[in-house]
Formats: structure tokens, sequence, C-alpha cells
């Protein structure tokens, strides 16, 4: 199955190469990449478009905008080929803070 990049950033050490692609998944590069088959990272993280991604300024994080989902998230930037499933984890962070936030709503009285 062919994706269609929607984005790309390189990192400011250039050595990382983030891509964004119209089916939702992230893909991080070693940068540059002399090997056509080269070796990746790759995550479906949403289901929409990825707008943009781009790498904070440390390169250990990077900011997202996505098309039909929130505007803007802070993930991890994965690294290590077997590294943990951040998805979940990212997911369930946001879902506990928006539980937050609707029992701090639930519980305001408007005087």
């Amino acid at each position: 199955m062919t994706s269609i990049i929607s984005t790309a950033s390189r990192s400011a050490a250039h050595d990382l190469l983030i891509t964004g692609d119209t089916d939702g998944y992230l893909r991080l590069f070693r940068y540059p990449c002399l090997n056509p088959k080269g070796e990746y990272n790759e995550e479906k993280v949403y289901s929409g478009t990825v707008a943009c991604a781009r790498f904070l300024f440390n390169d250990r994080n990077i900011v997202t905008v996505v098309l039909q989902h929130r505007p803007s998230v802070y993930l991890p930037v994965i690294a290590n080929p077997r590294a943990r499933r951040w998805r979940e984890r990212f997911y369930q962070e946001e879902l506990e803070d928006d539980r937050e936030i609707d029992s701090e709503i639930d519980s305001t009285t408007f005087e």
C-alpha cells in the first residue's frame, strides 16, 4: 500500500527525519539514509492526515498537527526500534486529562 507523505522535518542536529502521511502514520528515519530500503520506526498514531510534524529544539520531542483531530499534540521521539508503543500511553494520559477537566466543569457552580 502506498501512502502520500504530507509533512517532513529534519532535526536540529541534522541526524533524524520525521515524516507524516495522509493515513496518520509517523515515521522516524536516521538522516541521511543512503540505503533505498533504509530502516525506520513507524507508528500509526492518528486516523486523519498528519498536516505538520516538527522537532522541538532539543530533538527529543515533536509537535504534530493533524486534520480531523485535536489541533496539536506533544509526542516523544522514538529512537529505538524496540521502543514501547507510546500511542496507548499517550491516549491514556489524554483521556485522563479530559476526565479531570470534565469533572472540574461539572463541580463548578456558576453564580
